[in-house]
């Protein structure tokens, strides 16, 4: 992203969305050697609240934090995919998230953290 904080790319940080698998090479450079984990974290997804360690910062040289790092300030959607080409899979929640945030229904999007503006559409 080239930035350390949504609120730097000068639109809402409600609207700045994140999908990252946690195998995806690309989004967590070194598969996961740059997670710093601290705490305890809660994530909803189809099977109800899933409790794990906190994700708290990755950095990757080149472009800084990564935006699903709680602290860049974006949307962690959920995905259940992994690595980095199957965020487009046929009946994913990884696709269904990416579709739900297109047509404005955020209310519908299953976010690990961040906070959805209101549905644009009903």
């Amino acid at each position: 992203m080239h930035t350390d904080n949504a609120a730097n790319l000068h639109i809402d940080p409600h609207h700045v969305w994140a999908g990252s698998a946690p195998d995806d090479p690309v989004s967590n450079p070194g598969n996961h050697a740059g997670w710093v984990q601290g705490g305890a974290a809660v994530a909803f997804g189809p099977l109800g609240a899933l409790a794990g360690p906190a994700l708290t910062t990755i950095e990757d040289n080149d472009h800084g934090p990564s935006p699903q790092y709680p602290g860049f300030g974006a949307n962690w959607y959920v995905t259940d995919t992994s690595g980095h080409s199957a965020y487009w899979d046929r009946g994913s929640e990884s696709i269904l998230n990416q579709a739900r945030v297109v047509t404005g229904k955020y209310g519908r999007v299953g976010l690990n953290h961040g906070h959805q503006p209101p549905d644009i559409t009903p």
